[in-house]
């Protein structure tokens, strides 16, 4: 895998899949912010680049397809940040919902390192740092 540390936004508001995941992203090298809620999320990712953000679809305040859709709004169409849905729930409707927002793909809880590797992987030639 390319050796390049990665800026990644975790949206999540559980404390224990919090410790999961970003046990996960720093076995991968990557910086990691955390948001615990829709507001925060959006923020952050105002404020500093992310190769990627990976969104709990089930926030405290602002569920994340309208955090996903917000963030694609401020940035606009040149945006290369790439987000992926983080839930447990793989359903038809939810990855349709996805899309619409502008979601990149869908991501099951738990975190494993091999899912976030080849994410990763796929990313490298479109990151622009």
């Amino acid at each position: 895998m390319n050796k390049k540390q990665y800026n990644i936004l975790l949206v999540e508001d559980v404390k224990i899949a919090q410790i999961v995941a970003i046990s996960t992203l720093e076995d991968l090298n990557c910086n990691i912010d955390v948001a615990e809620n829709g507001l925060c999320a959006l923020q952050l990712a105002g404020k500093k680049y992310y190769d990627m953000i990976l969104m709990d679809l089930g926030l405290p305040d602002i569920d994340g397809f309208k955090v996903t859709e917000n963030i694609r709004k401020s940035q606009g169409k040149s945006c290369l940040t790439q987000i992926f849905a983080l839930t447990a729930h793989l359903s038809d409707d939810y990855k349709q919902k996805a899309q619409v927002v502008g979601m990149s793909g869908f991501m099951q809880k738990p975190l494993t390192v091999e899912e976030v590797k080849h994410v990763l992987e796929r990313l490298a030639p479109h990151s622009g740092k």
